[in-house]
């Protein structure tokens, strides 16, 4: 090869290199996503202020309205397409509505002010209700045999499964701190099943556990994004540290209960959609000054043997880059559309995101 031939082709290797990582060095931080719509009711009489929780079915989703105590049927376009239940104590009835899951056509609804779980068939009609042992539980995951995982945080398991009739089959897990703790709280988990494994996310720790069906852990993963890092230590730091020691408070007849204390979550919700999980992180408002308030959105890729690799983050914003919101609630209902209730003081509002790399 001739010298001049020889030096333009080492040149162009350099260049390539560059900008082979420039590009990489664009990538590692977090990618700016705009809400492309939003709504505030949906439709012109029908305002659904906060939202409780909601959940995706195969080509609609379901939204329940903590104030207005309306569970409510849309379509993937956020187009009301009826309500179904209503409140009280009755078959079909509910007084809250603390998760939902669509499973086998059906609508999972979980009730803890009454220990029950209420089951919808796919044309919305009340088909049964489930009763549970206690209302112990919190966020609800429930498999193609009906199965029911509920995280119990004041146990000494923090996730029980139980049968498609309530019945307690086995309780599994590690708590974060003790069951008696001030801080049990940090016990809670959210629950996805997907490719029949069990996600558990812990709402104030920084890892992400799969578990089989049976509950045997299959891979522990921990979070060590540097876009959260300071909100990390200040979450642990509001939560009580990594203490596991537990204070018992004595009752008027002598028993005891642990103390409750308030919460600071590291992650407000998660979802999945085929093999993306995602997980919404917020800044701790109103307790610490982290500088910009922000919305962040971590996506990890759920692999078949149940490994989660992490992908990339997304930073959310209302309408442009100045206009951060407050991620509560979250769901993934497919055609590369992520859904986000956002809360300020002005304004709550379901916010329609498109994942661009699905």
């Amino acid at each position: 090869m001739p010298s001049s031939a020889r030096i333009f082709f080492l040149l162009l290797c350099v260049l390539l290199f560059e900008t082979a990582c420039s590009g990489h060095r664009q990538t590692t931080g977090p990618i700016s996503l705009s809400a492309r719509s939003k709504i505030t009711q949906f439709n012109d009489t029908t305002f659904f202020s906060y939202i409780g929780t909601m959940t995706a079915a195969k080509s609609s989703m379901y939204v329940w309205g903590g104030k207005t105590n309306k569970l409510y049927h849309l379509n993937r376009r956020l187009k009301l397409l009826g309500t179904l239940g209503s409140t009280g104590k009755g078959p079909g009835e509910f007084t809250s509505l603390r998760d939902m899951s669509f499973v086998n056509d059906s609508l999972y609804a979980y009730d803890p002010a009454q220990a029950k779980i209420l089951v919808y068939d796919n044309k919305n009609d009340f088909v049964r209700g489930i009763g549970l042992p206690d209302n112990s539980g919190w966020r609800m995951a429930v498999d193609s045999r009906s199965h029911i995982f509920l995280p119990t945080p004041d146990r000494s398991h923090p996730i029980t499964e139980l049968n498609a009739h309530g019945h307690i089959i086995r309780a599994f897990g590690q708590n974060t701190v003790g069951k008696n703790s001030f801080h049990f709280r940090r016990n809670l988990r959210m629950l996805i099943i997907q490719n029949n494994k069990l996600i558990s996310v812990p709402l104030t720790e920084p890892f992400i556990k799969t578990y089989s069906l049976k509950g045997q852990l299959l891979y522990k993963t921990p979070i060590d994004r540097p876009d959260i890092h300071k909100l990390i230590s200040l979450v642990q730091k509001q939560n009580g540290g990594n203490s596991a020691s537990g204070v018992n408070i004595k009752k008027g007849n002598g028993s005891t209960h642990p103390q409750v204390h308030s919460l600071s979550p590291l992650f407000s919700d998660a979802a999945i959609h085929k093999n993306n999980l995602y997980l919404l992180v917020r800044a701790v408002w109103g307790k610490a000054n982290l500088n910009k308030k922000f919305t962040l959105l971590l996506d990890y890729r759920l692999q078949n043997n149940g490994k989660v690799v992490y992908k990339r983050t997304f930073k959310l914003f209302r309408a442009n880059h100045q206009h951060p919101l407050l991620g509560e609630k979250l769901i993934a209902p497919g055609d590369h559309t992520l859904i986000v209730f956002n809360e300020t003081k002005s304004e709550e509002a379901l916010l329609v995101f498109k994942d661009p790399q699905i």
